[in-house]
C-alpha cells in the first residue's frame, strides 16, 4: 500500500529541517573546524588540477583512484569538489561545500525513503535524528568521501521503495548507488555485501518475480564496483 501523502503542515516542517540543516552545516565552514586539515587539501588541490588539466597532480588522467602520500582513495570527492573550485577557487569554501551539500541532501532523501517505507511520520523523525546527528554533522563540514556512504544507501533503499510499490525498473537505480557506495568508505565493502543479502532473502519472492529487473540491477551493481573490487583483491598494497 502506498504511504499517505503528508499534510502541507508536514511538508512545510520538513523543509524548514533541511533549511535548519542546512544552516547547521554551512554556519562557518571556512573557519570551524580550524584550518585545513592535509587530506582536505590534498582533494582540493586534486579537484583544482582535474578542473584545469583533466589529470590529477600526479599526471593520471581522469583517475577512479588518487595515490597522496602513499594511501589509495577514491576520487569521488575530489570529482564532486570541481564545480566548486570552478566557482571558488581554491580554499575551504570549495573543499568543504561538497560535504555539506551531500550532508543535506541525504536528510532530504532519508525522509522520502522512509516515507515510502514506513510512512510520513517515522520519515519526519528519520530526517530529524540524522539532521542533529553529530556524527553527521562533523562529516558534513569536513573534506571527507565517507559522507558519500549515507547519501548512496539512502538513495539505493529509496529506488528500492519504489521497486516494492511496482515501479519495476527502479531497482536498477539501486544497483548503481549501492555500487557507488563501494567508492566511499572502507566500511562498504562489508555492509554493501550483507545489505545485498539481506534485501535478496527478505524479497525472494518480489526479485523473482522481475527476473529481468534483478538481473539488470544486479549486473549495474557489478558494473559500477568492479574497479574498486579489481583495486581491493589484485592491489592490496
Amino acid at each position: 500500500m502506498a504511504p499517505r501523502k503528508p499534510h502541507s503542515f508536514r511538508r512545510s516542517l520538513v523543509l524548514l529541517l533541511v533549511a535548519a540543516s542546512a544552516l547547521l552545516r554551512i554556519y562557518q565552514l571556512d573557519a570551524i573546524p580550524p584550518a585545513l586539515f592535509r587530506d582536505e587539501a590534498e582533494k582540493v588541490y586534486n579537484a583544482f588540477c582535474l578542473a584545469s588539466t583533466a589529470h590529477d597532480c600526479s599526471g593520471k588522467l581522469l583517475p577512479l583512484f588518487i595515490d597522496v602520500f602513499g594511501v589509495t582513495t577514491s576520487a569521488i570527492y575530489q570529482y564532486a569538489a570541481v564545480p566548486f573550485v570552478w566557482i571558488l577557487g581554491v580554499g575551504e569554501w570549495a573543499a568543504r561545500l561538497p560535504a555539506a551539500f551531500v550532508g543535506t541532501l541525504t536528510i532530504w532523501l532519508t525522509f522520502l525513503a522512509a516515507e515510502r517505507l514506513w510512512g510520513t511520520r517515522a520519515a519526519f523523525w528519520s530526517a530529524l535524528f540524522l539532521a542533529f546527528s553529530p556524527w553527521h554533522i562533523v562529516f558534513s563540514r569536513w573534506a571527507q568521501q565517507g559522507i558519500f556512504l549515507p547519501l548512496w544507501l539512502s538513495l539505493a533503499l529509496y529506488c528500492w521503495a519504489l521497486f516494492l510499490g511496482r515501479r519495476t525498473w527502479a531497482v536498477l537505480g539501486s544497483g548503481v548507488a549501492l555500487g557507488l557506495a563501494f567508492y566511499t568508505y572502507d566500511v562498504a565493502r562489508a555492509f554493501v555485501p550483507l545489505l545485498v543479502i539481506l534485501l535478496c532473502t527478505l524479497y525472494y519472492r518480489e526479485l523473482r518475480l522481475q527476473w529481468r529487473a534483478t538481473i539488470a540491477a544486479a549486473g549495474a551493481l557489478l558494473v559500477v564496483a568492479l574497479p574498486t573490487l579489481y583495486l581491493l583483491f589484485f592491489h592490496t598494497g
